[in-house]
């Protein structure tokens, strides 16, 4: 799997541009291929024309590959670099909303208070769902005073 890749690179022009560079990894993106996008993104330096889009363009790669953080860097870059880019500053904030929602939880298990049950554990553990694990766990809880 990498030495075709690695072909590709070689039959690369050594004199490419980063206007090049940027064209040929948009193309792999929209084909799908995330991290050979990522990597031809890598190589253009910050200071070219095209290092916005660029970083851009490799933040988009690093969310398709479910690299949360390096999205939010690669992103929060490009805005750096264009501040004034409102497509940029709206994929920042998607990257740090999936960054967000796919964060580890500090907490190993539920509080006490929370019924012990593998529905509650799972609920509780996804942080983006606290409100809706105590109304579940509540509901449980009134469930199990029932029977």
């Amino acid at each position: 799997m990498k030495i075709p890749f690695l072909l590709f690179l070689l039959a690369l022009p050594l004199t490419s541009t980063p206007d090049q560079t940027l064209d040929q990894a948009i193309k792999h993106y929209e084909k799908g291929e995330y991290k050979e996008a990522s990597e031809l993104l890598s190589t253009i330096g910050d200071s070219s024309d095209v290092a916005a889009e660029a970083k851009f363009w490799l933040g988009k790669s690093y969310l398709k590959m479910r690299k949360w953080g390096n999205a939010v860097k690669a992103m929060k870059k490009a805005v750096d670099i264009e501040p004034s880019n409102a497509l940029y500053r709206l994929w920042l904030g998607r990257a740090y909303g999936e960054n967000a929602d796919h964060r580890k939880n500090p907490l190993k298990k539920p509080p006490s208070w929370i019924p012990k049950t593998s529905i509650s554990d799972s609920i509780w553990l996804n942080s983006m769902h606290r409100r809706r694990a105590l109304s579940v766990a509540a509901k449980i809880k009134r469930v199990r005073k029932r029977r």
